[in-house]
């Protein structure tokens, strides 16, 4: 019989997290492509046009941020894989806001990074089970 291992608190608190920055992202996303539909009504500015699609990435993003922290929940490895990937975007794209004086951004990074620390912890690597078997090498 086989029982997986306790959640560590902090994948708890990742999974958590994950679901605010969706949230967060899917209500940026449908304000800006709403922002945008007005804009595009009220004026014929190029607001909209700007916009729209960007809003529109938003709220993918914010979805696929909520589809990983499922994953994370359940011990998906591919979630943790993906969170990954996601937070050392997001520590570049925070980096280039604050270079156009988005200084907010500094603390997005900063949690990205510590994602990633704590995700790259071996405790926490090991309760994420592994995409493929190992296999004995050959003789």
């Amino acid at each position: 019989m086989s029982f997986a291992p306790q959640r560590p608190t902090g994948v708890t608190v990742v999974a958590i997290l994950e679901v605010i920055i969706g949230v967060l992202y899917v209500s940026e996303g449908l304000l800006l492509i709403a922002g945008a539909k007005l804009a595009g009504v009220a004026s014929s500015t190029k607001l909209s046009a700007d916009v729209g699609p960007f809003g529109a990435i938003i709220l993918v993003l914010g979805l696929f941020a909520i589809l990983i922290s499922y994953g994370i929940w359940t011990r998906k490895r591919w979630a943790w894989t993906y969170a990954i990937t996601i937070s050392a975007l997001g520590i570049l794209t925070n980096v280039t806001a604050f270079f156009f004086g988005l200084t907010f951004s500094v603390l997005g990074a900063a949690l990205a990074l510590l994602v990633i620390y704590y995700l790259t912890r071996p405790n926490v690597k090991a309760f994420f089970p592994k995409l493929y078997p190992t296999t004995t090498p050959r003789k």
